[in-house]
């Protein structure tokens, strides 16, 4: 898949998220799960935060120290916006020093797009 491929799902994606209920209890039940593991206290990097939807979702969970990162620009404005600290990052190649988050938050969606 070319790049502009792949950023042009990543605009679209976020807003599908938040419509489509299916996908919003599939994300809420991903949180709730990682939460069961993962105290409070914990420095948090999500990989892939996208426009936040997951990091509001930890943030009302009472998770303070959480970052995002994403490659996709628009996506981390609207993320930025929700007061949420991001970064952008491409998952391939992190630039972050070893041990410097105690846990991290990833998930994907994998679909077909036309």
């Amino acid at each position: 898949m070319r790049r502009e491929e792949y950023i042009k799902i990543q605009l679209q994606s976020s807003e599908w998220t938040r419509q489509n209920p299916n996908s919003m209890a599939l994300v809420q039940d991903s949180i709730q799960e990682f939460c069961k593991y993962v105290p409070l206290n914990y420095y948090i990097l999500e990989i892939g935060c996208g426009d936040g939807y997951s990091l509001d979702l930890l943030k009302a969970k009472g998770y303070r120290k959480l970052i995002g990162c994403d490659i996709n620009l628009t996506k981390l404005k609207t993320a930025s916006s929700f007061g949420h600290i991001v970064v952008v990052q491409d998952a391939h190649s992190l630039g972050f020093r070893s041990e410097v988050f105690d846990a991290v938050y990833c998930t994907a969606y994998i679909g077909t797009y036309v």
